[in-house]
C-alpha cells in the first residue's frame, strides 16, 4: 500500500482508475485552464452559489473529514460540472482531466494546503 499526503491510500484511485489514459498533448492547454478555474473556486476568495455550495458539501459529507484522493477526485468532478459541464460529454476526457486536476491539486504545497482548508470549511458546514 502507498501512502501519500493526508494518509491516503494511493492505491485505491489507482484501483478505481485503472486502465484510464492520462491527458494527451493537446489537451494541455485546456487542463491547465481546467486546473487554474478549479483553483479560483478552491481559493478563499472565489463565491459559490448555496447550490454550489450544497453539492460540495454532500461531497464532503460522503467522504468524511479525513482528506483522500478518492474524495478530491468527487470534488474535482463536482467542481468541474459546475464550471464545464460540456467536458462531460466524454467520460474517458472528463475523468483523465479530473485526476490529472487532483494530482495536481495534492502534490502542490500551496493548493494542498488551500484545499485542506476548503475541504475542512465544508466538512464544518456539513455539520
Amino acid at each position: 500500500m502507498s501512502t501519500g499526503a493526508f494518509g491516503r491510500d494511493d492505491t485505491r484511485v489507482g484501483e478505481n482508475l485503472e486502465g484510464r489514459e492520462t491527458a494527451k498533448p493537446g489537451a494541455r492547454e485546456l487542463l491547465d485552464e481546467v486546473l487554474q478555474e478549479t483553483l479560483s473556486v478552491v481559493s478563499d476568495s472565489a463565491p459559490l452559489s448555496t447550490e454550489d455550495l450544497h453539492k460540495l458539501i454532500d461531497v464532503v459529507r460522503r467522504h468524511g473529514d479525513r482528506i483522500e484522493e478518492a474524495g478530491v477526485f468527487d470534488l474535482v468532478q463536482c467542481l468541474l460540472g459546475m464550471r464545464f459541464g460540456g467536458l462531460a460529454k466524454n467520460k474517458l476526457h472528463w475523468d483523465n482531466v479530473a485526476l490529472e486536476i487532483t494530482h495536481s491539486l495534492l502534490e502542490d504545497p500551496p493548493s494542498d494546503e488551500r484545499l485542506r482548508r476548503f475541504w475542512t470549511r465544508l466538512y464544518e458546514a456539513a455539520g
